[in-house]
């Protein structure tokens, strides 16, 4: 093998790796996808004020994630053997496979992620809404907590009037359940509601707004006797602008991350692994079309578990936030966490790094797909 001239080598080797790599109209097709995905994944259903339906996609859609990224990774191998014969480092050629879609990806998560910021600052994560007739205090899921016995404890209030916040339980027939803690079930007084309120702001505010205040302001007497909000909804971050939401964003990025971005590059890697002495094209179809039929059963599994009510939407949500939760109240949390999906990252890299570089890369590609099937038509 030829060496190349040192000066041209700082961007020709580059820009003929990217070439060599990409899979041309069919990539940027893909393009807008992995993006589409990055900003969900970055939180940027928030800024387009869609409700907690539509923000639970951010969590039940990360293995479709995962699979976005990995669906162009065949079509990229079809070129490989023009770079074989080159004095071009795997390394390099990995870098070209996987970089530009990580770069894409990134970008796109950190957009969203800048997006459900900027919304963040004039939403109301402390509302007045109504269930079952009586009025429910919203916050947010990682204020929720946890009964692990199906059973919440009572909320006494200082004058004595208790109840016991409902139980949601995530799946059907499960003994563990979840609540919120500012819950005002039936039969709570004015007082208690406010005095609920003014629990949730604390918490998820980190301020102190008396609940005198709270039902002075807000709160009213419906002619059926239920309570209930003076509008249409609380409005505590317009009348105090010094409110800032306590929130965990940081620990969930990263936990997100890291059920996404490594087990793409581990995806990538166990193809790479199918290209060796002795292993058949069958091997590859396998990981491709395996790794798609694990999708497609996981997304019908799921479906089937909320038409039929055995698993609710928010489930996927409540793992994340309450992990993050768990994980940012403690010293450094949020810092260790994303030194966890760095460093898993990091280490997801290296084993495709090594899978490549033991790849022997064949002749004629393997057809994985309709998209390959019509670049070699055309």
């Amino acid at each position: 093998r030829r060496a190349w001239p040192r000066g041209r080598t700082l961007l020709l080797v580059p820009r003929l790796v990217l070439r060599e790599t990409s899979a041309g109209l069919k990539e940027i097709g893909a393009v807008p996808f992995v993006a589409l995905f990055g900003l969900l994944t970055g939180g940027a259903a928030e800024l387009f004020g869609f409700g907690p339906d539509i923000r639970d996609l951010r969590y039940m859609y990360v293995p479709m994630t995962v699979y976005m990224l990995f669906a162009i990774a065949g079509p990229r191998l079809g070129r490989l053997h023009r770079l074989d014969a080159l004095p071009i480092p795997r390394r390099t050629v990995l870098a070209g496979l996987v970089l530009p879609t990580l770069a894409v990806f990134l970008a796109a998560v950190a957009a969203g992620a800048s997006g459900s910021t900027l919304a963040s600052r004039s939403r109301e994560f402390v509302d007045l809404g109504a269930r079952d007739g009586a009025p429910e205090v919203l916050v947010p899921m990682d204020a929720y907590a946890i009964a692990w016995d199906g059973t919440p404890p009572e909320v006494v209030a200082a004058w004595g009037e208790r109840h016991r916040p409902r139980a949601l339980r995530p799946v059907a027939g499960m003994a563990v359940a979840l609540y919120s803690p500012f819950d005002a079930p039936e039969g709570s007084s004015p007082e208690f509601v406010a005095w609920q309120v003014s629990r949730a702001v604390a918490v998820v505010y980190r301020a102190d707004i008396p609940a005198a205040e709270i039902a002075r302001r807000y709160l009213e007497i419906r002619p059926d006797g239920t309570v209930g909000v003076r509008g249409h909804g609380l409005t505590l971050r317009a009348d105090h602008p010094r409110l800032r939401a306590r929130r965990h964003r940081a620990a969930v990025l990263a936990l997100l991350l890291l059920v996404t971005v490594p087990p793409w590059l581990l995806l990538h890697a166990a193809l790479l692994r199918t290209y060796r002495a002795g292993i058949g094209n069958w091997a590859r179809h396998a990981v491709v079309w395996g790794s798609l039929a694990v999708l497609l059963a996981m997304f019908v599994s799921q479906g089937l578990a909320m038409v039929g009510r055995v698993a609710r939407p928010w489930l996927a949500r409540a793992l994340f936030e309450l992990s993050a939760r768990a994980v940012a109240g403690q010293p450094f949390g949020t810092a260790a966490a994303w030194a966890v999906a760095i460093a898993a990252t990091l280490a997801a890299y290296h084993v495709g790094r090594r899978q490549i570089e033991k790849m022997e890369i064949p002749l004629q590609p393997s057809v994985y797909s309709l998209l390959d099937r019509m670049g070699r038509s055309g």
